[in-house]
């Protein structure tokens, strides 16, 4: 028996909308394509790690940021590498197991911690006065 357009449409499960994972250029560039972006809720630990946002004031529980600039802000933090840290505070945020490849994808290439500055010359040794 052949459906009506209105019967398939009030019958048809609700859609979900993604957004774009980066803006037009840049997902375009990188062949993204679009993706759902994943918003996590900082609780008071992740918050304290998080430190201050980009308005410069600091971040409180509850608040919503972007897994991907979490991941990154934490990986400019660390001093060695602990990209498996990150996916375990990760997991604790979203409840649901959060793979290495992850952190390791939104890391890869980043300096990990807080770049250091070039060594400073020394002064040239001024001559001895005769």
């Amino acid at each position: 028996m052949a459906r009506t357009a209105e019967e398939s449409a009030a019958t048809a499960p609700a859609t979900t909308e993604t957004t774009a994972a980066a803006p037009a250029g840049e997902a375009a560039a990188s062949g993204a394509g679009t993706r759902a972006r994943v918003i996590l809720t900082l609780d008071a630990e992740a918050a304290t790690a998080y430190g201050a946002k980009a308005d410069g004031s600091p971040a409180a529980a509850g608040d919503q940021v972007n897994r991907k600039d979490y991941i990154l802000r934490r990986w400019s933090q660390v001093t060695d590498k602990e990209r498996g840290t990150i996916a375990k505070e990760l997991t604790r945020l979203e409840g649901r197991s959060v793979p290495y490849q992850i952190v390791f994808q939104a890391t890869k290439g980043v300096t990990a911690g807080k770049v250091a500055a070039a060594p400073v010359a020394a002064p040239a040794p001024e001559a001895a006065a005769s």
